[in-house]
């Protein structure tokens, strides 16, 4: 029970830590931000940090992956909904 209570922490740390860079990388640009920032803005230590990235161009990485995939999700759940054949579709 406690490993989940654990792997849910980590987790949560990790997203809350993707949002937090992601509103800066967009607010400043990613060149301009540093880790203490972001670990600033979370606050955490920039150790915490580390645990779940290499550097902050992982961080980006990691937010391009989430965002993309929540793109194709959506896109690919819009094309099933309509009605007809794929040829129909188009």
């Amino acid at each position: 029970m406690s490993t989940r209570i654990y792997a849910n922490h980590r987790e949560t740390q990790r997203e809350w830590i993707l949002r937090v860079a992601e509103d800066l990388f967009t607010d400043r640009g990613i060149e301009k931000v540093t880790i203490a920032d972001i670990a600033e803005a979370a606050r955490y230590t920039r150790a915490t940090l580390y645990k779940y990235f290499t550097s902050k161009e992982h961080m980006a990485q990691e937010i391009f992956r989430l965002v993309t995939r929540c793109w194709f999700e959506r896109e690919e759940c819009d094309v099933w909904s309509i009605p007809g054949t794929g040829f129909e579709r188009c």
